[in-house]
């Protein structure tokens, strides 16, 4: 029984994505070496297709999904070419984000970058789930409940535990963290249910 509905989620996913493809043709690599600030960003971005970049898996939505197709459709929307589209598509089984072209990207890709740097020099205040509960609502109570209330509390991370078990997570530099970090693909995507 499990099974069944196991591979019966594969395939209305599969033909979500085939019907998303459209028969057409994958379009070669795109390399990119992109100068910001004082960072360096360099590699190669794959899965794009004439109408948009496709990335998929067969799994419920993660802020780890939503944090990597954010990423590469910045670094895509700064790619210098016209003949890369500018839009994203994430497909996960239970829900569709869709990305438009964002005139912003170096600005955000800038902020990404300061910010991961920052965490690699102390710890940083920046819970995945938790903040993705508080920017999707702009409530600290939902990005607590992730935290404290669920049947995997984020709170129980080691080394969430480590850096933070005694303090209150949720302080100005989590909000602060917060919106410099993904606050903007949360005014910008949207979502459908699968």
């Amino acid at each position: 029984m499990v099974f069944e509905q196991a591979a019966k989620k594969a395939l209305e996913m599969a033909e979500t994505v085939r019907q998303c493809i459209d028969g057409a043709e994958q379009l070669s690599g795109a390399a990119f070496d992109i100068c910001s600030g004082k960072f360096r960003v360099t590699g190669s971005l794959n899965g794009i297709w004439p109408e948009r970049l496709i990335r998929y898996r067969c799994a419920k939505l993660s802020p780890k999904d939503q944090v990597r197709l954010w990423i590469e459709h910045l670094i895509l929307n700064l790619l210098e070419t016209a003949s890369y589209p500018k839009s994203s598509r994430l497909i996960m089984t239970d829900a569709i984000i869709d990305l438009e072209p964002y005139a912003d990207s170096a600005t955000c890709l800038q902020d990404l970058l300061e910010t991961y740097w920052e965490g690699l020099k102390a710890p940083l205040h920046f819970f995945p789930r938790s903040t993705f509960a508080y920017l999707k609502s702009q409530k600290i109570s939902d990005a607590e409940r992730v935290w404290n209330g669920e049947q995997q509390p984020e709170s129980k991370d080691p080394s969430f535990s480590l850096c933070f078990g005694g303090t209150d997570p949720f302080d100005e530099e989590f909000t602060v963290v917060a919106e410099k970090t993904f606050g903007e693909y949360f005014r910008h995507y949207s979502k459908n249910k699968f």
